[in-house]
């Protein structure tokens, strides 16, 4: 999960990571539009991910050591995706009617993930992905208007 792109890297929405083109596969349409399936449904906010980047060299003992860490923050399907941004915008009725709201694949049982040590090592809480979602929602709308103009 991304929380956006920069500014100045962005020459189109159709070149977005896969992370920014699944939050931007949510928000790009109308309310009417059915939601699309879900692809990868874990994920971390990549501000969380570079924390730990930086983290890991500060720190001696990480630093020294030739190890890897788990980093997943939250399971989401599209559909509470959908919920979470209706949530988030419920304020917002141009952002309400951007975003996708029909159907949308069924949850599953998935994997669980423990990534307790990375949060020990970010030493406070990961962002939870409503945070994460209504940011990056956010700022690829920011850098569609921005595209636009």
């Amino acid at each position: 999960m991304i929380y956006g792109p920069p500014r100045q890297a962005v020459k189109s929405l159709e070149t977005l990571n896969t992370s920014s083109q699944a939050i931007w596969s949510l928000i790009n349409g109308k309310s009417t539009d059915p939601v699309p399936p879900s692809g990868v449904i874990s994920g971390t906010d990549i501000r969380d991910v570079a924390a730990l980047h930086v983290r890991a060299v500060e720190t001696a003992a990480t630093a020294s050591e030739d190890r890897r860490l788990l980093a997943v923050a939250f399971h989401r399907f599209n559909c509470q995706y959908v919920a979470s941004l209706c949530k988030s915008f419920a304020d917002s009725p141009e952002k309400q009617q951007r975003i996708k709201n029909g159907g949308g694949d069924p949850m599953y049982e998935h994997y669980d993930a423990d990534s307790s040590e990375a949060e020990v090592l970010l030493g406070r809480p990961f962002i939870d992905a409503d945070q994460c979602l209504k940011d990056t929602a956010l700022r690829l709308w920011e850098i569609e208007s921005m595209l636009s103009s």
